[in-house]
């Protein structure tokens, strides 16, 4: 439904009252990673997962398989993080809720963004944004 549709409902043999739509969920999905905060600034763009695929079609590769090894980070403040591409086509780490990426990462390149301001940021693949990590920043 959009803003401004009306339900309606009825009730044999009576008023319903008017009542608020449900609050809307939030456009931002928050990051509900698990595991080891692992202290280090170099994260990998890693295709382990694609390669243990048995089914695929020999010579047929799909990048959707991303994740990030580690998914999870800490780093101290005033930190460059840098990401390194294992895959075959270009990938573009972007921070949600920023406007900070790392531009298209070319195979077998690497990307960085500077973390500056303590907190917890949630980052992605700009093509494959359902792969997310996390990279609280301390002071």
């Amino acid at each position: 439904q959009s803003p401004g549709d009306t339900v309606w409902a009825f009730k044999l043999g009576g008023r319903l009252q008017q009542v608020p739509p449900p609050t809307a969920p939030p456009v931002m999905q928050t990051f509900e990673g698990r595991g080891v905060i692992a202290r280090t600034n170099q994260i990998v763009i890693d295709f382990a997962e694609r390669d243990k695929d048995t089914i695929r079609p020999l010579g047929f590769r799909i990048d959707e398989y991303e994740t990030f090894e580690p998914r999870r980070v800490e780093v101290p403040a005033g930190t460059r993080v840098t990401w390194k591409n294992t895959g075959h086509d270009p990938h573009t780490i972007s921070v949600r809720g920023q406007r900070w990426t790392t531009g298209p990462i070319k195979p077998d390149a690497t990307g960085s963004i500077q973390f500056d301001m303590p907190g917890t940021y949630v980052f992605s693949c700009e093509n494959h944004p359902w792969q997310q990590g996390e990279i609280t920043v301390g002071r």
